[in-house]
This record gives structure tokens, sequence and C-alpha cells, in this order.
């Protein structure tokens, strides 16, 4: 049994992790920017590249798109986003985390009802290691299991 309390006392910058409804009981365990370099104009052409291949696949839309660019010009105006109910699904959680790795300004994030499953989790996990921003992450009834969970919680001790 992993106990998220004892990850968020480690943790040093999120306060709030929401996760009812993905495998987690009632005690709280669980069960069973960038400069103009030319190496970061690079990753963000990289980055583009992924979003115009998500808009192909139908995974994104447009403004979802656009939330992207503006997570990676790290846009001081975007604090919070709120993807609750929109099915972007792992793929679209693994591009939101990708965007996020290196933004200073989101602060919360909330992903209630959006087809995470262990995948995306564990996309947000590696981008929890290195965001030092988000303090709140909201997580509830999407379909992340044991092994999205751990990967968080080992995050959040790191």
């Amino acid at each position: 049994v992993v106990s998220f309390i004892g990850a968020l006392e480690h943790n040093t910058t999120l306060k709030t992790l929401g996760v009812e409804n993905c495998g987690v009981n009632e005690a709280g365990s669980l069960g069973g920017g960038g400069g103009s370099s030319k190496g970061s104009s690079r990753k963000k052409v990289n980055r583009l590249e992924q979003i115009e291949s998500l808009l192909a696949d139908r995974q994104i839309d447009a403004n979802f798109e656009s939330l992207l660019e503006r997570l990676l010009d790290d846009d001081y105006r975007v604090t919070g986003i709120d993807l609750s109910g929109r099915r972007i699904g792992d793929k679209g959680v693994a591009r939101l985390a990708e965007a996020l790795v290196d933004n200073t300004q989101v602060r919360q994030l909330w992903l209630r009802g959006c087809n995470v499953g262990d995948p995306g989790a564990k996309a947000l996990a590696s981008c929890l290691e290195q965001n030092m921003t988000i303090v709140d992450l909201f997580l509830a009834n999407n379909s992340v299991g044991n092994a999205g969970l751990v990967a968080i919680s080992d995050a959040l001790e790191s």
C-alpha cells in the first residue's frame, strides 16, 4: 500500500491532489520559459509537430493547440487550466504534460473526466518531477490505475 499522504508531506509544491474514483481508497492509499537558444527552438518545433499529429488524429482541437502554444510560451495569463469533461485521453494529457514541464505560470490543473489512464498519469508524473509551479492537480473520474497512481506518488516523493 502506497500512501499519497506521505508523498504529499515530502513534496514542497503540490498542495492538492484530487484522485477520487481513480483506484484510491478513503484512507488516501492505493489498493492492491525557455530563452531563444537553438535547443529550445528545436524543442518547440518538435512539440508543435506533435500537436499537428494529434490534430490529424482528431484527439484534440484547435483551441487545445492554442493552449499548448501558450503554455510553451510560458504565458503569464494562463495560471489555471480546466479541461474537465474534455475527453483528451492519454495522448492529449501527454502533450499537455510536455508543455507544462518548463512552464512557470500554471498553478492549477483540472483534468476530471478526461479519459486519463495510466499512460497519461505517468506523463503527468514525469512533468511533476520537474515542474515546481503546479500546486493543485485534480484527476477525479478517470481510469487511472495503480501503475499511474504509483508513478504520481513516486514523483511527489522525489
